[in-house]
């Protein structure tokens, strides 16, 4: 099944809690602290029986990559070093990129 990458953000329900939205099938990867967005992976619209709002913004690869390097440009993803007792660093732009590659890439293809 192919699926496609949005950009959304949780809805309100009608006791005022804010909630994942139903039409979202694995979402809440990357929240964006700016905006309070996060990005979840979707059948693709003709894979799917139900409607994803046109307020969700799809993502292609390099928009995706793009969002996800600004948000490291305002605070650094950080990884784990040699010494996992040791504390995390701060990921170069290069690896950031090829993080962000490889996840978009592995959701889209499950």
């Amino acid at each position: 099944m192919a699926k496609e990458c949005v950009e959304y953000k949780l809805n309100r329900n009608d006791r005022g809690k804010l909630t994942t939205p139903s039409w979202m099938t694995d979402g809440g990867y990357y929240q964006n602290p700016a905006d309070k967005s996060m990005v979840g992976f979707v059948p693709v619209e003709s894979e799917r029986e139900w409607y994803v709002p046109d307020s969700a913004l799809v993502l292609s690869q390099s928009e995706f990559v793009a969002r996800g390097m600004a948000m490291h440009s305002a605070n650094p993803f950080q990884k784990m070093g040699d010494d996992p007792s040791a504390d995390m660093t701060p990921m170069t732009d290069a690896e950031a990129t090829q993080m962000l590659t490889s996840f978009y890439q592995s959701k889209v293809a499950e």
